[in-house]
Parts: structure tokens; sequence; C-alpha cells
């Protein structure tokens, strides 16, 4: 028969076990939702917009890099993240694909904007039939009109679970729900992962 002090250190060890088991599946249940975030607001920037001068390709469902969850043996978490980055994105824009993201990402821009914020510091002819001085300030080419046919200021919001994210570039969307992810859909996956554990 064991004594006490084995019976609490066993009790101990399963719930240490359960609290292992539940930390895991509610880690891979966020990062399952952060990919879903990310698929619904790249989803919202095609949909948003029907290009009548170029053909898609798709390239910006390339820019989620990364997604994992891991356990740390220091902190006795688990914790998911997704990489979103340029990186993996074909470059098959009329600029840098690290420019592209910026744009869409940070600062919801569909394409280049209409017209830069500096000064262009050299001469230089763009696409062999845009010619722009050095002083100049560079101005869009393609811009066709602030609201038809190029929509160029891009803002979503999506529903994930219970909760509607604001309305804004796609990178605060995302860093709401990451806040928000316990009313969106935690609280509800805990309760599920604890039912299924017992």
């Amino acid at each position: 028969m064991k004594t006490y002090y084995q019976q609490i250190n066993d009790i101990k060890q399963d719930v240490g076990r359960i609290a292992n088991a539940l930390s895991k599946s509610v880690a891979e249940q966020a990062e399952r939702d952060m990919v879903k975030t990310f698929d619904m607001i790249i989803d919202n920037f095609y949909g948003s917009h029907s290009p009548s001068s170029y053909h898609r390709k798709y390239g910006l469902y390339s820019a989620l890099q990364s997604h994992s969850t891991k356990h740390s043996s220091h902190t006795n978490t688990n914790v998911a993240t997704i990489i979103v980055s340029p990186m993996d994105m074909d470059g098959h824009y009329r600029t840098d694909k690290e420019n592209v993201f910026d744009l869409m990402w940070n600062k919801g821009v569909r394409g280049l904007p209409k017209r830069g914020n500096n000064p262009l510091e050299h001469d230089f002819i763009q696409n062999n039939q845009y010619p722009f001085k050095a002083g100049d300030y560079w101005t869009n080419p393609y811009w066709s009109g602030e609201n038809d046919p190029y929509h160029n200021i891009f803002r979503t919001s999506i529903k994930l679970g219970d909760y509607q994210s604001i309305y804004q570039v796609p990178n605060n969307v995302m860093i709401d729900i990451v806040n928000h992810w316990a009313e969106a859909n935690g609280i509800s996956a805990c309760e599920r992962i604890a039912k299924n554990l017992k």
C-alpha cells in the first residue's frame, strides 16, 4: 500500500500530465486559428477587388512562412506561433516582393500608392517608358483614380468563432484576433478539450 506522500505525489503527476495535455491541445487550436485568420485575411484581400488588367498569381498566400506549436521546458508551457513574411513569395511583381508585402500587410495598400513620400535621389525610367528626374516625386503610372477601378486602400475585418475583429490593415487584424483569441475561440476550445481529457 502506498503512503500518503506517494499518493499525493501520484496525484500531482496526474494533474501535471492533464495540464500538459490541455496546454498542448489549446496551443494547437490557437495555431490552427491563427492560420485560419491569415487565410481569411488573404481571401478578403483577393475577394474585395477584381482586376481588369492582369492575371492573378495569388502569391500573398505564400506569405505564411511557417506555423508551429512548441513546448518550453523552461516555462512548462506550450506556445503557438506563425511567421508571416515575404520570404517565400514569388518575385513576379513590378517591385520587390518585400515592398508588396509591407504595403499590403502593414499599411493596407493594394499595389503601389498614388505617389511617393520623398523626392527621388536620381533620374530613372520605370518600365522603359515612364521617366522621372531627381527631385521629382514618384507618381504611380498605373493609378487610375481614388475609387474606381483601382481600389488602392485595403482594410478588412474577420469573424473567428464568437469574435468580430476590428476593421483595419491586415497586421492589425491579426494582432486583434490574437489579443482576443480567448473570447473568439479559446474559452470554447478549452471547454471542448477538457471534456475530451476526462
